[in-house]
């Protein structure tokens, strides 16, 4: 026989013989034998393989018997690690994690070499995937499974928990929205931090005079600058899925600035016109609620006329895309005769309000159409800024 390093070896029996066929050609007599082997015949050990016999390979049995025999025991050399856990083994290099995904083990010169500090993020899972298991990244992060990174948030006090303190645009994924993951902006200096913006008005260089359609996905540019409004259906999920505070901020024509806030803001669905809803009108600097006339109103564009009054279409007077909900007191034909700033003109000496806060309307516009917040005379129309976002109510 020769071995596959070369080496060569033989034995002879002076008295072989074999069986008839009757009774199936067994060895009954082989006598005493002769051989250059002179070491008794070993398995190799557990986790060993040969250096100069003819077992070149990984002993696979954890016995120890398959295929791995030698003729001396101390040729015998340790190759790859054996993992008591999965009763296996890993070559050098090789890496194992164990099932609580708290100790990384390395086979390292055949000997196991473990680091017992290994631990999944808070963003990750102890998982198997394509037959290793290791700390893998939540849906929503990146990174090595110990150290992840939060790509996607709920909301923007989501990614101020997470470490983000920066003002800008992030990517954010509320509960149960059925898209992608869509950007909003993120005022994170702002008092706590962690709100969401949802509608800016700086100039007039967007036009809020939308259709249904472009409201409900948004429109214009997210940034510190610009004007835009999110889109009512990322709001409606927004809302939905925690209690929110809304904060009203806006700078008046003679550049006073003021601000209102309500508790459990929320949206409802396309089915219910986005209608808008909130618990309480919990602090301000106007002296008033303002946006209690708007207080269980359904959202009207210049395609959709959801305001409720038969006299008027809000949406058209007042040149928006609005909550708009007129009392019954206002929703006649004719209203006022004088030309108040808040007040659109229906005829000649004839002028109607359907609210008392209109955010959306024409920069620049005329009577009634405007950017107003109040119903008093004065400095409450024509806003030179308005700017609405929310924040959970209980963080």
């Amino acid at each position: 026989m020769t071995l596959s390093n070369g080496s060569s070896f033989y034995v002879n029996y002076n008295s072989f013989r074999i069986s008839d066929e009757w009774s199936g050609y067994v060895i009954v007599s082989d006598g005493d034998f002769r051989s250059n082997w002179d070491c008794i015949v070993s398995t190799c050990p557990l986790n060993m393989t040969h250096n100069s016999c003819s077992c070149t390979n990984l002993c696979t049995d954890p016995i120890g018997q398959t295929d791995c025999y030698t003729a001396c025991i101390e040729t015998c050399v340790p190759e790859g690690c054996f993992v008591t856990e999965t009763n296996s083994f890993i070559m050098a290099g090789e890496s194992f994690i164990n099932s609580e995904c708290t100790q990384n083990c390395t086979c390292v010169d055949n000997n196991l070499s473990c680091n017992n500090d290994y631990e999944c993020s808070p963003d990750a899972t102890c998982t198997v995937k394509d037959e290793v298991r290791k700390c893998y990244c939540n849906e929503g992060s990146e990174g090595d499974g110990e150290t992840c990174i939060r790509t996607s948030f709920s909301d923007c006090y989501d990614a101020l928990q997470a470490g983000r303190t920066t003002d800008g645009v992030y990517t954010i994924m509320p509960t149960n929205w059925p898209g992608s993951p869509f950007e909003v902006f993120c005022n994170m200096s702002f008092g706590d931090g962690g709100w969401t913006v949802f509608q800016r008005r700086t100039d007039s260089v967007t036009d809020f005079y939308r259709s249904w359609a472009e409201y409900k996905q948004g429109f214009g540019i997210l940034n510190q600058g610009n004007d835009f409004w999110l889109g009512n259906e990322q709001l409606h999920y927004l809302t939905d899925q925690k209690d929110y505070i809304l904060r009203v901020d806006f700078v008046d024509s003679g550049d006073l600035a003021f601000y209102e806030e309500y508790r459990t803001f929320k949206i409802g669905n396309e089915s219910t016109k986005y209608q808008l809803s909130y618990g309480t009108y919990s602090e301000g600097t106007t002296g008033y609620s303002y946006l209690f006339y708007n207080n269980g109103g359904q959202f009207s564009t210049l395609d959709q006329d959801n305001d409720g009054c038969n006299f008027h279409d809000c949406a058209e007077g007042h040149k928006g895309g609005w909550w708009y909900k007129p009392p019954s007191i206002v929703c006649v034909e004719c209203y006022y005769s004088y030309p108040y700033c808040y007040g659109f003109q229906t005829r000649s000496n004839c002028h109607n309000i359907c609210t008392g806060t209109n955010l959306n309307g024409d920069y620049n516009g005329g009577n009634g159409q405007n950017i107003f917040y109040g119903n008093d005379n004065g400095g409450i129309c024509n806003h030179k800024f308005a700017e609405m976002k929310i924040r959970p109510s209980s963080p």
